[in-house]
């Protein structure tokens, strides 16, 4: 994590930011390793999602737990939201993630449709976002590791 932290901030100082693919390939798959997803669960632009991850083996529809949506960084990971629904709509997934490799917001299915359960910044862990109205770090974390993706 420190690791993660320390490139994430050297991206921030950095006249130019990474595009969506050093996204993908130096934050956030790096992140989701450290939280224990190997990459037989992990599928890099699969049918069009940019990460997907897998409750079990085989990688296919219906082991499809969660749907990651990478943006490049310093765009606004949030606004992922939509996009990340539409892929997820031919999915039986109940957890979108969308991140820009520094930020995630953990998207929770409730009632068919997806809200905002937690969100986590590398580069500033909180516990919570009353603006909002999610939790922070400690759930989201949590959110994100293979054991919660059941």
């Amino acid at each position: 994590m420190n690791e993660l932290s320390r490139i994430a901030k050297w991206y921030q100082r950095s006249d130019t930011p990474p595009s969506e693919f050093e996204t993908v390939a130096y934050l956030a798959i790096p992140f989701l390793r450290a939280l224990g997803w190997t990459p037989q669960r992990m599928a890099i632009e699969w049918n069009h999602i940019d990460i997907g991850l897998f409750s079990k083996l085989p990688r296919n529809e219906n082991n499809l737990a969660i749907v990651v949506e990478a943006k490049k960084m310093g765009k606004s990971c949030l606004n992922a939201k939509q996009q990340a629904e539409r892929y997820a709509q031919s999915w039986t997934t109940s957890k979108l993630i969308v991140t820009d490799g520094i930020r995630y917001g953990i998207f929770i299915k409730k009632q068919n449709e997806f809200e905002l359960a937690s969100y986590l910044n590398l580069t500033r862990l909180r516990s919570g976002y009353s603006i909002y109205e999610c939790s922070g770090a400690q759930d989201a974390v949590l959110a994100l590791t293979p054991e919660m993706a059941i």
